[in-house]
């Protein structure tokens, strides 16, 4: 607690230092979820109890914040960690969160109209108003975050929040100044802002939750090397108008900038992820943790995949299609899911070794496509349908009048304003091939374990290489595997080179035929 601080006459049960001091202690220490319930509780009591001075204020938010910033983390590596099938907890712990984030926000921005109002701050509370102005635009981003990784829309007033933060700490002459946001950690309001904005300028529709977080400590190890003006040059390439509601723009889809307008760049950020990705790729490992971390779910896969979209949309130039998209209103038939997938496609397996549950036809979805290019599908599925929807998930898809199930994998999703998510689904196999996979060393033919999977086509790429979709984790990639497909049955000797793409419950991964020497 400030010890600095006045006592004030407030009917409140925290307005008492000693009695604030017990509730807080008291948070359960090993229950995150709970903590953080306990710490919305009273947050939403300060912020709807009037009376209190500045400091007093500012005092008993910092406290319930800092008291809180291990469950923040705790919950949030929770829910990064969840599979599609966990709706209830994900659920649970998601409204939890994001009503924790919007409460301390709240608090903040108190703070901050209060500091405002009363044009005589001065003394020991001077010092905290770039805390305070810091910490409401890091709660803000907070929110920011958690509504992105459901792919929900962002309510406009987020916007005029951040930029009331931000405007609040210009008008006082130290939104640049360097100040310790919390205990080891230096930062300023426009460090704050360019990590909103840059995460914005991301375009994380096109990520998974824990992509996301692998590329939010990212840009928060790059914010230094970000650029941010009053006057747009000619690195400028997203803008934010401290003075519309409205989120940043790229500056060649905004309109002609004010005094208000801010302008940002990437240059020496897209310059610093070439080389994390030339390091990663040239060693086949993530950074040390003496350098920053990635986070405990970060694969060198998943950096791979997310330093390569960070230099796309960090770009100043976006870069051209691949192909062209056509307008259309085709009904499909879907499926999620690797188990469903394989299902849709070789409905005749009942095979209990393969740890499926056959019992069933998966449930066939019916979604429209909005649009149709040569590597996939735009579609809108209703909210009410949309509990699986995330950047990764495996699909299957077909047309009504067809037979045949095509695989894809979803590689962008956002929320609109009808309730429904937008997605796009790029396409990776047309017709894949059912494939029994089991280990060529084993001498026995009749005791071989092996496992069904996709074989996405039966004619290696140009570099050589048969790509198989399998369950998660079966197999490690370090041993010759055996392959029989067709009909009549083909068998060949695949050689493990990599994995591709993993996702929740399958791995994409990359063969070779094997010819012995």
């Amino acid at each position: 607690m400030l010890s600095w601080l006045k006592k004030e006459k407030v009917d409140h049960s925290l307005a008492d230092a000693r009695q604030a001091k017990e509730v807080i202690d008291a948070f359960p220490v090993n229950d995150p979820w709970q903590t953080l319930e306990d710490a919305s509780h009273w947050l939403d009591s300060i912020n709807t109890t009037e009376g209190f001075g500045l400091g007093k204020r500012f005092e008993l938010i910092d406290a319930l914040d800092v008291a809180t910033r291990r469950a923040q983390r705790k919950l949030l590596d929770t829910y990064l960690a969840l599979k599609v099938e966990d709706k209830i907890q994900e659920r649970r712990i998601w409204n939890s969160v994001t009503s924790f984030w919007r409460l301390l926000t709240a608090g903040y921005l108190a703070c901050i109209a209060q500091a405002r109002d009363n044009k005589n701050v001065t003394g020991a509370i001077k010092p905290m108003l770039p805390v305070m102005a810091a910490r409401g635009t890091r709660a803000l981003r907070n929110q920011l975050k958690w509504v992105l990784m459901r792919y929900s829309m962002v309510r406009p007033g987020m916007w005029s929040e951040i930029a009331r933060c931000t405007a609040f700490a210009e008008v006082g002459g130290f939104a640049g100044t360097m100040v310790e946001v919390y205990s080891g950690e230096q930062g300023s309001v426009h460090h704050e802002l360019l990590r909103a904005m840059m995460f914005w300028a991301a375009s994380p529709g096109g990520l998974s939750p824990p992509e996301q977080d692998i590329a939010e400590r990212i840009l928060i190890d790059l914010t230094p090397q970000f650029g941010l003006t009053d006057k747009q040059t000619a690195d400028s390439f997203y803008c934010f108008d401290l003075n519309t509601p409205r989120s940043p723009l790229r500056v060649t889809q905004a309109p002609a900038p004010t005094a208000d307008t801010r302008f940002f760049d990437a240059v020496q950020a897209h310059k610093a992820t070439q080389s994390m990705l030339a390091a990663i790729t040239s060693t086949g490992a993530l950074p040390s943790a003496a350098d920053f971390t990635l986070g405990p779910g970060a694969s060198v896969t998943a950096a791979i995949r997310v330093l390569n979209y960070l230099q796309v949309n960090w770009a100043k130039e976006m870069r051209a299609r691949a192909g062209d998209r056509r307008q259309t209103a085709l009904s499909l038939q879907m499926v999620h899911g690797y188990q469903n997938v394989l299902t849709a496609i070789a409905p005749e397996l009942g095979d209990p070794d393969e740890g499926l549950d056959f019992s069933s036809d998966p449930v066939h979805e019916t979604v429209v496509a909005e649009d149709v290019s040569t590597g996939g599908y735009g579609l809108i599925v209703p909210a009410a349908k949309a509990g699986w929807v995330k950047v990764g998930v495996l699909v299957g898809v077909r047309a009504e009048t067809e037979s045949l199930w095509s695989v894809g994998v979803v590689r962008r999703v956002k929320g609109d304003a009808h309730q429904q998510f937008r997605i796009g689904v790029q396409l990776i196999a047309k017709a894949p091939v059912l494939v029994r996979l089991s280990a060529a060393a084993v001498a026995d033919r009749s005791a071989k374990p092996s496992q069904h999977a996709l074989l996405l086509g039966t004619k290696p790429s140009q570099n050589g290489s048969l790509h198989i979709l399998a369950r998660r984790d079966i197999f490690s990639g370090g041993h010759l595997l055996e392959g029989a497909y067709g009909n009549p049955v083909e068998t060949v000797m695949l050689d493990a080179v990599g994995a591709v793409e993993s996702g929740d419950d399958f791995d994409w991964l990359r063969y070779k035929l094997y010819e012995p020497i």
